[in-house]
């Protein structure tokens, strides 16, 4: 488990997102009571985009990123961070190629990866690497 911003020293938690049309929550399953709760889900307020089939992940700041999905049936490029500390979603950069039910994992450099998915119901083979120091989707080629 990696340490939750909110309170560095003091617990380890994980956070696992609900979201749907828009509307999300956090899941915060932790070894010690945090201040806003332990297991327990949190309102965090709306997100930018609306969207479903999307992938979240914990980074290694504390902060979750939400990247791709889909919205009105069309797979999505958009992701956006939570901030724990301001309670607060904010755009990042987008993937280079929208996609939904793909995989993300957080690397041991803190960096995501993010693979796979569908987009027009079409398998997408490629992978990509998002760097939340610079906000930025960098392509890593295909998985072909």
């Amino acid at each position: 488990m990696k340490y939750c911003a909110a309170s560095p020293a003091a617990f380890k938690c994980r956070a696992t997102l609900l979201a749907r049309f828009g509307l999300a929550w956090l899941f915060f399953v932790s070894e010690s009571p945090p201040a806003h709760g332990a297991n327990t889900f949190t309102n965090t307020g709306a997100l930018g985009t609306g969207r479903g089939a999307q992938t979240t992940t914990l980074l290694h700041n504390g902060k979750v990123l939400v990247a791709g999905g889909i919205n009105g049936g069309v797979a999505i490029t958009s992701a956006e961070l939570y901030e724990p500390t301001t309670g607060v979603w904010n755009a990042t950069g987008g993937l280079a190629t929208a996609r939904y039910y793909h995989t993300a994992t957080m690397l041991p450099n803190g960096k995501v990866l993010v693979a796979g998915g569908i987009n027009g119901g079409v398998a997408v083979a490629s992978a990509e690497l998002y760097d939340p120091a610079t906000g930025v989707w960098i392509a890593t080629g295909s998985l072909a």
